[in-house]
């Protein structure tokens, strides 16, 4: 029994050391890194846009109503070619086929709503474009959304520069205190983004005596944020 006690109490002891000098380790790893927090931002010109519209057709069957939407899609891409817009660059977002109910809850036809975006690579076209869509019998254009091709390039640029306002303001802090900044121990991605689709962000106006569309883009603000830990020497 006393030797069971002895082992126990032996064990007790082991166990408060270990835990000691692990918590006199975490103080000090505490006491010798830095964290901070690196921004960066760069305003983008757009070089892609997206024209969302929506083409309608009726008919007293969903069959009908479906074939009255197909035809007046067709005529709308053969319209688009006029501006070098293929197929391939014409996308369907959604597609409803629905009852129209008159008084009484009674069906009176059916109406078959079909949703669409044409992407462009050359954004001097949106305007051009808007008008083919008119003119070609779209019901209607809700929004023109902007975006940047070449995103993953730049989300390497500006998270490297993210990167590099961290260090800059460890160092600062590091000197401040007569240390001397470390290698970078540990890093997180706090935020990235702001070009995925910019709603909003075209206005559009009349020209002059010509009717036509003219697009005003804006630029595209890019962000990123990075969160650092390094070692102080």
């Amino acid at each position: 029994m006393r030797y069971l006690k002895n082992l126990c109490l032996g064990f007790l002891v082991m166990c408060c050391s270990v835990l000691g000098v692990t918590t006199v380790s975490a103080a000090e790893l505490m006491a010798n890194t830095i964290t901070a927090t690196g921004n960066a931002s760069m305003e983008v010109t757009p070089d892609t846009a997206y024209v969302n519209f929506n083409i309608l057709g009726r008919g007293d069957t969903a069959e009908l109503a479906a074939s009255a939407s197909a035809e007046r899609v067709a005529v709308v891409k053969r319209s688009l070619l006029g501006e070098g817009i293929t197929s391939e660059a014409i996308e369907t977002i959604n597609y409803f086929v629905n009852p129209i109910y008159g008084e009484k809850g009674k069906i009176n036809g059916y109406q078959a709503s079909h949703y669409m975006k044409v992407k462009l690579n050359e954004i001097e076209k949106v305007g051009a474009v808007i008008d083919r869509l008119a003119a070609s019998g779209a019901d209607g254009i809700s929004n023109v959304d902007f975006g940047i091709s070449n995103q993953e390039v730049l989300q390497r640029r500006l998270l490297g520069k993210a990167l590099e306002d961290a260090k800059l303001q460890a160092e600062v802090v590091a000197i401040a205190a007569g240390r001397e900044l470390g290698k970078l121990n540990a890093a997180k991605i706090n935020n990235y983004g702001g070009y995925a689709r910019m709603y909003n962000s075209v206005m559009l106006k009349a020209a002059g005596d010509s009717g036509s569309t003219v697009i005003e883009t804006k630029g595209i603000k890019v962000n990123a944020s990075v969160e650092a830990s390094f070692e102080m020497k």
